[in-house]
C-alpha cells in the first residue's frame, strides 16, 4: 500500500510542476508582450513531460510483470512439490 501512496505523490508533484509550467508558457504565448518566463520554467516543462512520460509507461507495464511474477512463483511451487 506504502508503494501506491509515494507512487501517488511522485506523481502529482510531477503533474503539477508541468501544469504550473505550462500556465506559465501558455500566458505568455496568450500575451506576448508580458515579459517571458525564465528558462527554467522551459526547461522544467520538458523535463517533467518526460517524467509523466515514463511514469505512464511504468505504469502500464506494472500489471504485466505482476502477472509474470505470480506465473513464475507458480512454477516454482509446482517444481518444488515433485
Amino acid at each position: 500500500m506504502s508503494k501506491n501512496i509515494w507512487a501517488t505523490l511522485v506523481f502529482l508533484s510531477v503533474a503539477l510542476t508541468f501544469a504550473g509550467s505550462s500556465v506559465l508558457i501558455g500566458a505568455h504565448l496568450a500575451a506576448p508582450s508580458s515579459p517571458p518566463p525564465p528558462v527554467g520554467v522551459y526547461i522544467a516543462a520538458f523535463a517533467s513531460s518526460l517524467m509523466l512520460a515514463a511514469l505512464i509507461v511504468a505504469a502500464r507495464r506494472s500489471p504485466e510483470r505482476k502477472l509474470k511474477t505470480q506465473v513464475d512463483n507458480a512454477a516454482q511451487r509446482k517444481l518444488a512439490e515433485r
